[in-house]
């Protein structure tokens, strides 16, 4: 991480409301990401509230089911260790760069497909917006751009960080959910009417 340059945008440029912003309608904060993001260390940017650094968040689905995973000791993010998640983000870092920010996060997807699970025959995915909060530290320096990955097969988990399974949608307790999936459990089960 030390070494790492990952993707950010001024936090000023954003406008952004606490939870969750749609796309739809909201087109101009993509537009400030494309033309305002940039790389920094993580190490300077970790704590800077000044800098929003990009995370695509992702929610795999086939169905009514959802990838529901638990963060495991073993992971290096200390601060996700033990939380349930219906949702894959990370960082997008220069290993995904390209001139594009969508051709970044596409990288970026196909990235962490081969790196923390296996999700076989994806038919489509939907942008959906907006993940914001600044209700901690760690919230004050991330964005999620919330994603829905729709496929007819099941995913597994393959890194040792992760467990994880595939559960019926009106299965999750959202309450156990850690705070951007609780966020994103409501958007979506606003905009599906589940």
């Amino acid at each position: 991480m030390r070494n790492e340059n990952v993707l950010v945008v001024p936090a000023a440029v954003l406008h952004l409301g606490q939870g969750f912003t749609r796309h739809e309608g909201n087109e101009h904060l993509l537009e400030a990401i494309k033309h305002h993001a940039q790389f920094q260390p993580r190490h300077l940017v970790e704590e800077d509230p000044t800098y929003k650094q990009i995370i695509p968040y992702v929610i795999f689905r086939n169905g009514s089911r959802v990838f529901l995973m638990q963060r495991t000791k073993q992971g290096s993010e200390q601060r996700l260790h033990d939380k349930f998640s219906i949702g894959i983000g990370g960082h997008i870092n220069t290993t995904d760069s390209h001139a594009d920010v969508w051709t970044m996060i596409e990288n970026w997807l196909q990235r962490e497909l081969t790196e923390e699970i296996t999700y076989r025959r994806f038919e489509a995915v939907q942008f959906l917006g907006y993940i914001n909060r600044n209700e901690t530290p760690v919230d004050q320096v991330h964005l999620g751009l919330l994603f829905v990955l729709d496929g007819s097969a099941d995913t597994e988990a393959v890194a040792p960080e992760i467990t994880g399974q595939m559960i019926h949608w009106n299965k999750i307790d959202s309450e156990k959910l850690e705070g951007w999936s609780q966020i994103a459990f409501e958007a979506l089960a606003q905009r599906q009417k589940l």
